[in-house]
């Protein structure tokens, strides 16, 4: 192996290694043997499996050993139909080779899975509702904390109220209350509307309730797990986004700035990455990064609360976030299939 390898960066490393395993194969033929015994030649009637045999089999004098026909034809080097590729130091490295070798398949896996570029969706992201416990990531337990505690501080509250103050639809709900009621921690107090029930907190459910309001007092919105969390900050970042000329000169329209500088701010911008703006006090380093945000628009999706190992991390704070209705070209967009939390 190399020893310049060392050097390089694990991304450069890895491209490298599957680089030397889907190589090409070599214009020359591997080493014949030298004096090669002549095998004898099988009789017209013989077919194919009588050749293989053949040479299967084990010299019959001493000092002989087996000659097999080489797949790599003379002329080109290149494989015959049907056969294996042959790397440079004559071996193969036909995929079915490396199905019997479970740690380089996996190692091809991973590698091919760190190379793959990230696949870019079209339009702008719009976080999803889920319409099943599962696709929210979380655990019954931690929804039914949350249930427990509004109840306890509400009092009563019908199964729709719940679900807004969850931000879950209604039919992720349902189940968690039939199956807190069937534990007796809730209770019906009347029915309502759309076969929907007043639910109470009985005092099993009041004292488990004050349990868990003594580890966190949190019950608002269902929190949003990490990889969910991470993956919207992905699915929205500017990396990949470039804010033309016109967007530049919306964005800075009640300003003046000097072209030079005008000039400086655009690649900068569209580079994706951090800048750093210097000056003296007063020169207009603020209001321009308040702008360099409008090149993308004003507003990013957030959750309002995050869920790492179990524990609650509030994100979204009244005092710096502002929410907005969310519009699309066409309007107001149904909210039933935003993910509200």
């Amino acid at each position: 192996m190399n020893d310049s390898r060392g050097k390089l960066s694990p991304a450069e490393y890895l491209a490298e290694l599957r680089k030397e395993c889907l190589s090409t194969p070599t214009s020359h033929p591997p080493p014949r043997p030298t004096n090669p015994e002549p095998s004898p030649s099988p009789s017209p009637s013989a077919g194919t499996e009588t050749l293989e045999a053949q040479q299967d089999h084990e010299p019959d004098q001493p000092g002989e050993s087996p000659v097999r026909k080489s797949s790599t034809s003379e002329q080109g080097g290149h494989p015959m139909p049907g056969q294996p590729a042959i790397g440079a130091a004559g071996k193969t490295l036909n995929p079915s080779a490396m199905k019997g070798n479970p740690q380089l398949t996996a190692l091809l896996t991973r590698v091919n899975h760190l190379l793959t570029p990230a696949r870019t969706t079209e339009g702008p992201f719009v976080p999803k509702a889920p319409e099943t416990l599962i696709e929210t990531g979380l655990i019954t337990e931690e929804i039914e904390r949350l249930i427990l505690k509004y109840l306890l501080a509400r009092g009563s509250a019908s199964g729709r109220n719940i679900s807004q103050q969850l931000h879950l639809s209604f039919q992720v709900i349902e189940p968690l209350l039939r199956d807190l009621k069937q534990d007796q921690l809730v209770a019906f107090k009347g029915t309502t509307q759309f076969n929907d029930f007043d639910y109470v907190i009985t005092e099993l459910g009041r004292e488990r309730a004050r349990r868990y309001a003594e580890e966190c007092t949190y019950f608002g919105s269902a929190p949003v797990i990490l990889s969910d969390y991470i993956h919207s900050i992905s699915a929205q970042t500017i990396s990949q986004a470039h804010a033309t000329i016109e967007d530049l000169k919306r964005a800075f329209s009640d300003l003046i700035i000097n072209q030079e500088m005008f000039d400086r701010l655009g690649p900068a911008i569209n580079s994706g990455r951090g800048m750093f703006l210097f000056g003296e006090p007063g020169n207009g380093k603020t209001s321009i990064a308040e702008r360099i945000t409008s090149c993308f628009g004003s507003t990013v999706w957030i959750p309002r609360a995050l869920s790492i190992d179990g524990d609650i991390v509030r994100l979204f704070d009244p005092a710096v976030h502002q929410e907005v209705p969310y519009q699309n070209q066409q309007g107001l967009m149904n909210t039933n299939s935003i993910d509200t939390r």
